[in-house]
């Protein structure tokens, strides 16, 4: 059961002959801007080694959006 009333459409995007990932990057930076792709980062850590560990071990435990590894 859905959390709120939103809907929710998935679109894939792969890296194909047809679309570069330049141009899906493009695309996700355009969605992210206008505000139609929203994302949660639940949390940044530091970008080495300590901060790689940290985050495999955070994605075994329960959370709540993306855990990104940041410089």
């Amino acid at each position: 059961m859905p959390a709120n009333s939103k809907s929710i459409r998935f679109q894939a995007i792969q890296p194909t002959e047809v679309i570069s990932d330049q141009a899906a990057l493009q695309l996700l930076f355009k969605l992210l801007d206008t505000g139609q792709l929203v994302t949660t980062i639940d949390e940044q850590l530091p970008f080495n080694l300590t901060g790689f560990i940290q985050g495999h071990q955070r994605l075994d435990e329960p959370h709540v959006g993306q855990v990104v590894a940041a410089r």
